[in-house]
């Protein structure tokens, strides 16, 4: 005869109780469901246009840009001062007396920035044969451009070259023409910073007056 055991009990389970993190199963589901709520008040602000995907206010990340564009265009060779300028002022629509002074200041670092990179990666590259010949041409052309006036004006000749706010001059030209004839680097910095400030009034004022002249002729209601 085969011993009788006792029936499983097949009834389901109770709850489970506290665990380790001190909430029930049941506690569980609101705090599971904060994640999606979460995440679907994150898509709907992010496509009602007040948030950035990234998470940044639609309206800092739009201030931003502005800066950084007007930064970038102050440094770069082919724009400087002005480029960086008439974006900040037109585009940007930051007021002229904050723009001008962030805009010298920034283009005038141009000085230093092409001293530091004269000094450490431009003696690295000037190893290579392709880079030496396209430098040596950009060093003879600022020679040429900058040369006449430093011999007759020196120090006023380089901040006159950098502060007529033309193509081919400015303050990468003007700096690397300086370096070139062998100019001290302190009064080489100077004259980029006054040519600059120069430049930027001149920059300003066209600018400003070419907008006060064009709205002479739109009419407001």
């Amino acid at each position: 005869m085969l011993p009788s055991f006792p029936k499983a009990d097949c009834a389901p389970a109770p709850p489970a109780g506290p665990g380790l993190l001190g909430a029930s199963r049941g506690e569980m589901r609101p705090r599971a469901a904060w994640g999606p709520s979460l995440f679907g008040a994150f898509r709907g602000a992010v496509r009602s246009g007040t948030l950035d995907p990234i998470g940044v206010p639609r309206a800092c990340w739009l201030f931003m840009n502005e800066w950084i564009w007007t930064t970038i265009l102050s440094l770069l060779p082919i724009a400087e001062l002005r480029g960086g300028l008439p974006f900040a002022l037109l585009e940007g629509e930051i007021p002229w007396y904050i723009a001008y002074p962030y805009c010298v200041g920034v283009n005038a670092l141009v000085a230093p920035i092409a001293y530091a990179f004269l000094d450490s990666v431009h003696r690295l590259l000037y190893r290579w044969t392709f880079y030496r010949g396209i430098f040596d041409k950009v060093v003879e052309r600022a020679r040429g451009k900058l040369q006449r006036k430093v011999e007759r004006w020196g120090f006023w000749g380089v901040a006159l070259f950098v502060g007529i706010p033309l193509p081919v001059t400015g303050a990468w030209t003007g700096t690397l023409g300086a370096w070139v004839l062998g100019l001290s680097r302190r009064r080489t910095m100077l004259a980029v910073f006054a040519g600059v400030a120069a430049a930027g009034i001149i920059v300003s004022a066209i600018v400003l007056l070419g907008v006060e002249a064009l709205s002479l002729f739109i009419k407001h209601d």
